[in-house]
């Protein structure tokens, strides 16, 4: 586990949550637990298979296109839009413009900036505007 990896004091307290209730923090890759015998004859998988903490689509997905040093950016479109920025420390928006996450990669923190709505706005777009442009571009074949 990651040295000083914990739930917040400040949000258990405002939440009233006793954290004895909550799950222990993990880092990404760290193995929280193996596949049972019951579990691999159900999925097929093998029994004592590790299981690994994980990660969010978008920090996993930056991982696996190298998006894992402070700096390096990516943007994405499909249902939603995201720009993904990774950090070597938390980046907060006191006006809550971008999101400050764990990274996938262990020590490391990643922002981002979200519209849940991109690929259906670019959907419009394209048939309000560009659906003449697309018939006439398309190559015919005789």
């Amino acid at each position: 586990m990651l040295l000083n990896a914990k739930w917040s004091d400040e949000m258990l307290a405002a939440t009233e949550i006793d954290a004895s209730l909550l799950p222990t923090v993990f880092e990404s890759p760290e193995i929280t637990g193996t596949i049972s015998s019951s579990a691999a004859e159900l999925t097929g998988l093998r029994a004592g298979t590790p299981v690994v903490a994980g990660a969010g689509d978008q920090a996993g997905g930056a991982v696996g296109i190298g998006i894992v040093q402070p700096g390096a950016v990516s943007a994405t479109i499909g249902t939603s839009g995201v720009v993904f920025a990774a950090t070597n420390s938390p980046a907060l928006d006191p006006k809550g413009r971008v999101h400050t996450f764990c990274h996938a990669v262990p020590g490391r923190w990643h922002v981002m900036g979200v519209t849940q709505g991109a690929g259906l706005s670019m959907r419009w777009f394209r048939d309000q505007f560009g659906a003449a442009y697309w018939v006439m571009a398309i190559p015919t074949i005789e």
